[in-house]
């Protein structure tokens, strides 16, 4: 019986030590941590699963390195999820270093707020958001009297630029979270914890500098947000360079859904891998790799520039030699053209009195031959003609000889007709004796004058 007592009592026991001993639920798709071992399918490179890479922001096995030891550089990661919620309690882990002993600076931030990431001049996020932010800044930039806080918190209800919201008083606390690379005790595992928890518009942001479980409290606010803006927010993690640069590094994000677990979510293992083991040796090269192929990359943009100046350098040169030798080829040709020019204008000279001593001599040679042809035609021409007017006039002659004869003969046979009917007529008419003698008189005068004006007509013919 005793023996089942004390069962009984020790079962109570534990019961009791589990119900009271807090339940911590963290929300994985708003968080991250690592390894970090997704692949995008576009590009083959690292990225966070329901999260976005934006800029220059890297995804590597054990951290993301938002923006290199390098200036000019903007970076960032933002959820595709929302919150869903009206409260939450959350620890950042995040490292801030780099080879720079006193210059170095500008600033990483975690951002809860409503909407996509838009790019903009708070450490690369835009400036008119609704939520608020947390923002580490180890450049102190005390420009104007404004102050400065390593650790600042933003507020923003949408309306507000980024100059009116660093014009009211700071919000936030100074810590010393930046680690020099070049020291002997740095090591990949050096990092700082943040705790933020929320609810009802109050926010409390703890901090663990260094990774120690050596939590304190940063600051305690009260924000003026519309209702209900939690309940659509996004969380991101932005950071930039300028003119002074650093490495800035996140390491893993966790999300709670009350704002009472940050009691427990807090308290971690944070011992690190002994160095020489397999862990801490592969995320040393990881760290030393990421930092060379940041200088590669850096060193091939530079060599890109180069390059780029040196083409628009030839460029320049080509314009300005090709400038040179196009007024020097425009000189000579001119002074070539003159030159050609006088002597073109010596040489039509010269050939324009050859030609006209040659137009001369052509035209005298051609006188003498157009002469002597036209002579020579003109005798030929008088011969012909002279031969074929002799014969033309020798066959007229001929003709009109023929003719005369053949009308002579005629008018005999006419008149030999008439004269047989006179005779005849004269015979009936005896008494009238001499009426046939004048009839025969009139016909002869009649065909003696006839045949006297076709003689006259043929010799007027001849004549011409």
């Amino acid at each position: 019986f005793f023996r089942n007592t004390m069962s009984s009592l020790h079962t109570l026991v534990v019961l009791l030590l589990f119900i009271t001993q807090p339940i911590v639920c963290r929300l994985s798709k708003l968080g991250f941590s690592a390894p970090f071992n997704a692949v995008d399918g576009f590009n083959g490179a690292r990225t966070i699963t329901d999260w976005s890479v934006n800029g220059d922001a890297q995804v590597l096995q054990n951290f993301v390195r938002l923006t290199p030891d390098r200036q000019t550089k903007r970076g960032s990661i933002w959820s595709n999820n929302v919150l869903e919620m009206d409260q939450f309690s959350a620890i950042f882990k995040f490292r801030m270093s780099g080879q720079a002993k006193v210059l170095f600076g500008e600033g990483l931030a975690l951002w809860f707020s409503q909407g996509p990431f838009e790019s903009g001049p708070l450490h690369g996020y835009l400036d008119t958001f609704t939520g608020f932010g947390v923002i580490f800044n180890n450049f102190r930039n005390e420009e104007g009297g404004k102050g400065h806080q390593d650790v600042q918190v933003v507020v923003n209800d949408g309306t507000k630029t980024a100059e009116e919201m660093m014009s009211g008083p700071i919000v936030g606390c100074d810590a010393s979270m930046r680690y020099h690379e070049e020291r002997a005790d740095f090591s990949v595992f050096n990092a700082t914890r943040i705790s933020l928890s929320y609810k009802d518009g109050s926010l409390t942001v703890g901090m663990d500098a260094h990774n120690k479980n050596d939590w304190v409290e940063c600051v305690t606010t009260h924000m003026q947000l519309p209702g209900g803006w939690l309940y659509n927010a996004k969380v991101g993690v932005t950071a930039s360079t300028g003119a002074l640069a650093d490495n800035h590094d996140v390491l893993s994000l966790k999300i709670f859904p009350f704002a009472e677990d940050i009691q427990t979510a807090g308290i971690e293992d944070v011992s690190t891998p002994d160095q020489g083991t397999l862990e801490h040796l592969v995320q040393h090269l990881e760290h030393q790799l990421a930092a060379v192929q940041d200088s590669l990359s850096s060193n091939i943009k530079r060599l890109q520039e180069q390059e780029s100046k040196s083409q628009e350098r030839i460029v320049k040169l080509e314009g300005a030699l090709s400038s040179k030798l196009e007024h020097s080829m425009e000189s000579r040709i001119k002074s070539l053209e003159s030159l050609n020019l006088k002597n073109l204008r010596d040489q039509e000279e010269q050939a324009e009195d050859r030609i006209s001593k040659l137009e001369v001599t052509l035209n005298s040679q051609v006188h003498q031959t157009m002469e002597t042809r036209v002579s020579a035609l003109e005798g030929q021409i008088t011969v012909k003609m002279s031969e074929h007017l002799e014969d033309r006039i020798t066959h007229l002659e001929q003709a009109v000889k023929d003719a005369l004869e053949a009308r002579l003969l005629r008018l005999e046979d006419l008149l030999n007709e008439r004269i047989g009917l006179a005779a005849n007529h004269m015979v009936t008419i005896s008494r009238t004796w001499w009426v046939p003698f004048i009839v025969l008189a009139c016909v002869l005068v009649s065909g003696i004058l006839l045949v006297y004006t076709k003689y006259h007509k043929l010799e007027k013919l001849h004549a011409h």
